[in-house]
């Protein structure tokens, strides 16, 4: 009994060993078959990124601010009728160019007109009866009483005459500069009550106004600087005209106004538009192509482009830089970055830290020394 269950045991422990032998054999030629496919890929040279160069330089840089800023027009006018009544005619179409002192509105002042010649009728009569009471106060015929009394029914005749004139005048309403209208809805035969609103009117000028406000803690504009205004298609360019004396109660920021020409340009009053005005005194910094600025979750950065002191390869850094404003291509870099390094610009994107790289010259491709 004891021998049939040594010789099991050999079996098993026989059935082991040659299980371990087989999958040792199948490891050790995995082991090599890995170990021969890295060797062939390492065969092959180390694929390289091709990048355009940018050496960098130090040049003056203005910080700047960008805030929001209102197209004011210089001449506007809400136009309004102190006096209601009857429409009469209306000289101007909604949008139309008018000049200065072109009928816009006439109002109906034919009853106006009549109690006009009414008074001066009265008034008329009046002067007569004062310059005859002078010759009959010099002979001493009335007394001084009847003559003040005929003197001041003159006066008040004549003052009557005066305010009717002035009522015709008012529904009278002319364009007190040349300008652009605004649109209408107004008819002839239409009642107009007092106040009511006949047209807008912007000036004809050669100029607009542009209001922005900036923070207390930025520095301060004087007239005369001149500041940046981005818009399409192009940039314009401003200067300052006005600022207010104190800050404004509610949002503690200091108005400035800058005036610009309204040439050149589609902007018309109450656009929004961004302007850049300066943020503090002029500084050296690096200018480098806006292509060469990458940025992450860490912040932004550069290639900076080095030649590996064992091998001579040009390869890529990681270099994290501080960074300005921007303007149009290019970007400011405060700190990172010194004159004379070489960082990539065009093809960065395709960069990782330590790639190797090669630089295009000219539209040709430089293989770095190997």
């Amino acid at each position: 009994m004891t021998g049939m269950k040594t010789g099991s045991t050999k079996r098993w422990l026989a059935s082991v060993a040659l299980l371990l032998l087989v999958i040792g054999g199948l490891a050790t030629f995995k082991v090599q078959e890995i170990m021969t496919a890295i060797a062939f890929a390492e065969s092959f040279p180390e694929p390289s990124a091709t990048v355009e160069v940018h050496v960098v330089e130090s040049a003056t840089y203005q910080p700047t601010r960008k805030v929001f800023a209102e197209v004011v027009a210089p001449q506007r006018l809400e136009l309004r009728n102190e006096l209601g009544g009857i429409v009469d005619a209306v000289g101007f179409e909604s949008g139309a160019e008018v000049s200065e002192g072109q009928l816009l509105l006439q109002l109906d002042v034919r009853e106006d007109e009549a109690r006009l010649r009414a008074l001066q009728a009265r008034q008329e009569l009046a002067s007569r009866t004062y310059a005859r009471n002078q010759k009959l106060y010099r002979q001493q015929r009335i007394s001084e009483q009847t003559l003040d009394e005929s003197r001041a029914e003159f006066d008040s005749l004549e003052a009557d005459v005066a305010q009717v004139k002035v009522q015709i005048d008012k529904k009278r309403i002319t364009a007190p500069f040349a300008a652009r209208t605004g649109i209408h809805h107004l008819e002839p035969g239409q009642l107009l009550t007092a106040q009511s609103t006949v047209t807008t009117l912007v000036g004809l000028t050669d100029h607009l106004w542009l209001d922005f406000e900036l923070p207390q803690s930025a520095p301060l504009l004087n007239v005369g600087d001149r500041i940046d205004v981005i818009a399409e298609p192009g940039g314009l360019k401003a200067t300052i005209v006005a600022r207010e004396g104190e800050l404004s109660n509610s949002s503690r920021n200091l108005r400035y106004r800058a005036r610009f020409s309204a040439d050149g340009h589609a902007l018309l009053p109450h656009s929004v538009v961004h302007v850049q005005v300066p943020a503090g005194e002029p500084m050296q910094a690096a200018l480098i192509p806006d292509t060469a600025l990458r940025a992450d979750q860490l912040g932004s950065f550069v290639y900076l482009l080095e030649e590996s002191a064992e091998t001579g390869e040009l390869r890529a850094h990681r270099q994290q830089v501080e960074v300005g404003s921007r303007r149009k291509n290019e970007v400011a870099v405060l700190s990172g970055l010194k004159p004379g390094d070489r960082i990539a610009a065009k093809g960065a994107f395709k960069l990782r830290d330590d790639a190797k790289v090669s630089v295009q010259q000219g539209g040709a491709a430089e293989e770095p020394k190997s």
